[in-house]
């Protein structure tokens, strides 16, 4: 086995894990005494026993006989946590679950259904108890290493995480694929021969639960990504693809490599990040969409959010659009609506059978940004509209200089 100091780096030590496990007892202890009708779980990857050094959250599940509703299990749950911790946050998945932070670490407390068997499975955590008893009765002891290894080649390379924001490998997944294929560098030798699938790149069918694919929140950008990195990890096997530095350009630079750069940004939303990056995301293919019915080539749109601003860089061509558009009209046969056409539009001319018009139009691309915004925001930034901003190239290159810089070395380096 390879990587030995690299292993030594990314290890929990035995002083974090009894932390850890000494931390969640008590936790757990506190919580019983408010929540005597569920089962208390440790779930996730320090149940495991495959978190990465000093980024362990705990993942602890109380489980609840059928009996309850899912708004009873939440109320329950959140009302025991508020009772015990001083600030206690609600999030959402199929329902309601507390996060708060107890001696530095973070504790998601989740509820759901003790279950039997997958078939009764009520909400999608359900069959999170199945993950856990699936892995540790499957994963060799020597195996773990090879996990940590995957996550950390993976988080590297912004690929690890499930969740809207990155749509890359769940940790589940990793335990997964180490399972099937036996060590890290096996699965790389494998990964290099892969080819997208449709709809989903990957396919990995969950062993609990044979109607869900693990691997659906890979997106297709990511899956090539991944299979890039493992050939050019194969070719030159260094610890550099474990702790990667990005190489920061300058303006000089970031301006020969995008020509035309605009961005626009508001102010973040305060919900959760699944919430926030699908909008965004949705927001992002909806820009796209327009812009290049306009007649732009959208060469990307980079998404960055900090907590305080959301924004969209867009790297497109060409610089201006014609001062006119031709628009088409109906065929030269359709007298009725011909008419109409000709009052609607001054410049007027006919091409074959048809009628066509030549209409004004914005040349430069924030003009139709203004167009877009005024009639296009997500739910969760409209109450921001007035506070949108739209950033000129010399402004991208000096505001976003990070999430450019970033974007290159992912397809550079490789």
């Amino acid at each position: 086995m390879r990587f030995h100091k690299l292993l030594e780096k990314i290890s929990p030590s035995k002083t974090e894990m009894r932390m850890l496990n000494a931390a969640a007892k008590e936790v757990i202890s506190k919580l019983k005494k408010h929540i005597r009708s569920a089962q208390p779980m440790l779930m996730g990857s320090v149940a495991k026993g495959t978190s990465l050094r000093g980024e362990a959250d705990v993942d602890l599940f109380f489980l609840f006989p059928k009996k309850y509703s899912k708004e009873e299990m939440g109320r329950i749950v959140i009302g025991a946590c508020r009772k015990v911790f001083k600030k206690v946050f609600v999030h959402y998945a199929e329902h309601p679950y507390a996060r708060f932070y107890y001696k530095k670490i973070k504790f998601d407390v989740v509820p759901a259904y003790k279950l039997k068997s997958i078939s009764e499975m009520g909400t999608a955590v359900d069959r999170t108890q199945f993950h856990i008893q699936y892995i540790k009765k499957h994963l060799k002891k020597s195996q773990i290493k090879e996990v940590l290894l995957l996550k950390q080649f993976l988080k590297a390379n912004d690929l690890y995480g499930a969740e809207i924001k990155t749509q890359g490998f769940s940790g589940y997944l990793c335990e997964l694929l180490i399972i099937k294929y036996g060590s890290f560098e096996k699965l790389l030798k494998e990964a290099a021969n892969w080819k997208p699938q449709t709809p989903e790149p990957l396919v990995f069918i969950d062993p609990v639960d044979a109607k869900r694919n693990v691997a659906s929140p890979l997106s297709r950008e990511n899956f090539e990504r991944f299979v890039l990195l493992a050939k050019a990890f194969l070719k030159n096997p260094s610890e550099e693809f474990f702790s990667p530095k990005i190489k920061k350009l300058g303006r000089k630079q970031l301006a020969e490599k995008f020509a035309n750069i605009i961005a626009v940004s508001f102010p973040s939303p305060k919900v959760v990040d699944d919430i926030k990056w699908g909008q965004l995301r949705k927001l992002k293919s909806q820009l796209e969409r327009f812009l290049s019915q306009k007649g732009f080539f959208i060469e990307n749109i980079f998404l960055h959010d900090d907590n305080k601003t959301s924004a969209l860089v867009i790297h497109y061509f060409p610089d201006k659009l014609p001062p006119c558009a031709v628009q088409r009209g109906p065929p030269l046969e359709d007298e009725k609506n011909i008419f109409e056409f000709k009052r609607k539009h001054k410049k007027t001319f006919v091409k074959g059978d048809r009628i066509y018009a030549l209409e004004k139009q914005p040349q430069e691309i924030e003009g139709w940004l203004r167009i877009f915004l005024k009639s296009t925001l997500p739910s969760k930034y409209e109450k921001n509209k007035k506070r949108v901003k739209i950033y000129k190239k010399e402004k991208v290159l000096s505001r976003f200089w990070g999430v450019l810089s970033a974007e290159v070395w992912k397809k550079e380096h490789l």
